[in-house]
């Protein structure tokens, strides 16, 4: 009997703590009016190293003026798992800006996403929490411009389609 009710009481301080860290069921955009992303390992760490993970941190910065604007690239079938984006090749349009946001569209069949970044000198940040995601939404890559393409490598993203829409392929600005 008195192991039954030690494990209640591991049990109930387990459940105490999970609570107290802050993990729920929201997830939606803060832009959106839904609740900040419940923290997990992956946003500790990034926190831990100084990269924002949310809106409201004061490291957080609006997309840099060099790089707002439209940009876009094609993705190919053969350049991605068929069960992965069976559907979703072809033309990827991202537009950067105004502010945080971030809009990632692909041609017709798929009309776009809007999401949260947070930029940094070197690090662009996804910071909006998706249902689609397998783990944390937090998203982190290195950015880099040269000229008029943008390269994005991932430093750590658990949404594991992300990373391939980021990072296969540069980014070519489009001019108007």
């Amino acid at each position: 009997m008195m192991v039954s009710k030690r494990r209640v009481v591991v049990l109930a301080v387990g459940l105490l703590a999970v609570a107290a860290a802050g993990c729920g069921p929201s997830r939606s955009s803060p832009s959106q009016g839904g609740s900040e992303p419940p923290a997990s390992a992956a946003t500790v760490q990034a926190v831990a190293s100084g990269v924002p993970t949310r809106l409201t941190d004061p490291a957080c910065g609006e997309v840099p003026a060099a790089l707002e604007g439209k940009w876009t690239k094609t993705l190919r079938p053969e350049d991605l798992t068929p069960e992965l984006f069976d559907a979703h090749t072809g033309v990827f349009v991202m537009t950067l800006g105004p502010g945080h946001l971030v809009r990632t569209a692909v041609g017709d069949n798929h009309p776009g996403v809007n999401e949260d970044f947070c930029w940094t000198a070197d690090h662009a940040i996804y910071v909006t929490d998706r249902d689609d995601c397998d783990g944390d939404s937090i998203g982190t890559y290195t950015w880099s411009l040269r000229d008029d393409l943008l390269d994005f490598t991932e430093v750590h993203d658990e949404c594991f389609w992300r990373p391939l829409q980021t990072t296969i392929r540069e980014w070519k600005r489009v001019r108007t």
